[in-house]
C-alpha cells in the first residue's frame, strides 16, 4: 500500500516543494505557460517499503517491526527528488551511504528549514499579495452568498476535523497573518459590501464540492489548500491565499458542517 496522495501533498508542502537533500535541494513544482502546477518529486520512504520475496530483493533499510501504516506515514517519508530517490534506495550503497537515522535526520532539519521560511513569508503577507490571491474566488459569480458566522474555538474545530500535526502546524503559522486578512477584508468592504460574503460563499462552494467528492478531515483540508493556492508560481501570492482560507478556517462555518 503505497502513501495516500494527500500524504504526498502535505509531504510536499512541508518540504517547500524541493528536494530535501541538502546538496541538491531543486525545485520538485514545474509550471505550464497557463499556469498549472505539476509535482514531480518522490515520496521516498525512510524504512524500506518491501520486505522482499524469493523474486523480489528487499526495500532499503526495510524495518520488519513496523506495519504498513508506519511505513507509509508521512514520518517515515522523505521528499525527494528522483534521482536523489534512487541514490538513497541503491543496494547496498543506499543503505551504507544513508542510513535510517540519517535519512531521519535531514528530512527533520529540511522540513524546519522550511517551516521557518514559512513563518516568515506569512508574516509579510500584505494588502497586494491578498488582493490577486483573492481575485479569482470573488469573481466566480456566486449569486447567492451566504453570510452566517458561526465561531468554534480553534483548537476544537482541528480536533473535529481530525487534522494531522503538520496540517495543525499550518494552521497555526497561517493564523499568525489573520489581523491582516481581516483588515484586508474590511477594507475592501468599504467599497465592496458585498465582498466578504462573495468571499465566503466562494470558498464554502470550492468546500461544498469536495465534500461531495468524498473528501473528509485532513484529506479535505489539504484539497481546500491545494485550492487556495489556485495554481500560483510565485511563493508570495501561495502563503496569500493560504493565509486567506485558514483565516476563514477559524471564522466561520467552513469545516463545521
Amino acid at each position: 500500500m503505497p502513501p495516500t496522495p494527500t500524504i504526498k501533498k502535505n509531504l510536499a508542502f512541508l518540504s517547500g516543494n524541493l528536494c530535501a537533500m541538502p546538496d541538491c535541494q531543486q525545485a520538485l513544482l514545474e509550471f505550464s505557460k497557463s499556469g498549472v502546477s505539476t509535482a514531480i518529486g518522490e515520496a521516498a520512504h525512510i524504512a524500506g517499503e518491501h520486505g522482499g520475496t524469493a523474486t523480489r530483493q528487499a526495500s532499503a533499510r526495510y524495518d520488519s517491526s513496523m506495519s504498513p501504516s508506519e511505513r507509509n506515514a508521512i514520518g517515515n517519508l522523505i521528499y525527494l527528488c528522483p534521482i536523489c530517490h534512487k541514490r538513497i534506495d541503491a543496494i547496498p550503497q543506499g543503505e551504507i551511504d544513508f542510513p535510517t537515522a540519517h535519512l531521519l535526520e535531514l528530512k527533520h532539519a529540511h522540513e524546519a528549514k522550511v517551516a521557518a521560511i514559512m513563518a516568515s513569508s506569512f508574516a509579510d503577507v500584505a494588502f497586494t499579495e491578498l488582493e490577486k490571491a483573492t481575485n479569482w474566488v470573488v469573481q466566480k459569480g456566486f449569486t447567492s452568498p451566504e453570510s452566517d458566522f458561526e465561531i468554534v474555538e480553534i483548537r476544537e474545530k482541528m480536533e473535529k476535523n481530525k487534522l494531522s500535526a503538520s496540517s495543525q502546524s499550518l494552521v497555526k503559522m497561517g493564523l499568525s497573518s489573520s489581523g491582516e486578512v481581516a483588515n484586508f477584508v474590511e477594507l475592501v468592504a468599504h467599497t465592496d459590501v458585498q465582498f466578504p460574503a462573495r468571499l465566503i460563499a466562494g470558498f464554502k462552494s470550492i468546500y461544498n464540492q469536495l465534500v461531495q467528492e468524498g473528501y473528509h478531515g485532513d484529506e479535505l483540508f489539504i484539497q481546500m489548500l491545494e485550492k487556495s493556492r489556485q495554481g500560483f508560481s510565485q511563493p508570495s501570492l501561495q502563503f496569500a491565499g493560504l493565509c486567506v482560507m485558514i483565516h476563514l478556517f477559524e471564522l466561520c462555518e467552513i469545516f463545521e458542517r
